[in-house]
């Protein structure tokens, strides 16, 4: 299951049991509310198919995301604590803002297995690594 919108893209890939969720843009907060039905629904085929959690990890790519405004980091940070598993590994690529990396870190803050990367390969091998453990 793969869906696009104009600012996100989520698409599971079967060969590398792996979410990956690309970011874009300024969101609001319907964008926040789109992104969690769509969230909600790739999780739920997921796991209807007996695959997640457990096998597989995320990459969240947000280096096109802007930084979001107090009110829309705060409902994103909702997302991630209600819609995402604690326990599900995922990496997180940013743009190499500062302002970025602390913003999503305050987002997922709850989340066990997370690590922040500036570059995609890094973040696949970590993601490897981590499964091949």
């Amino acid at each position: 299951m793969s869906v696009t919108s104009g600012a996100y893209q989520l698409e599971f890939d079967p060969e590398r049991q792996l979410l990956v969720v690309r970011m874009t843009g300024l969101w609001d907060s319907s964008t926040v509310r789109s992104y969690r039905t769509a969230l909600v629904a790739q999780i739920s085929s997921l796991k209807a198919g007996g695959r997640f959690p457990a096998t597989i990890g995320a990459l969240v790519d947000l280096r096109e995301q802007a930084i979001l405004p107090k009110d829309t980091a705060e409902a994103m940070q909702e997302v991630t604590e209600n819609e995402w598993p604690t326990s599900n590994p995922a990496a997180v690529i940013l743009s190499p803002s500062k302002i970025q990396k602390s913003q999503t870190g305050r987002m997922s803050v709850r989340l066990q297995n997370i690590a922040f990367f500036t570059e995609e390969q890094e973040a696949l091998a970590w993601l490897k690594g981590y499964f091949a453990a």
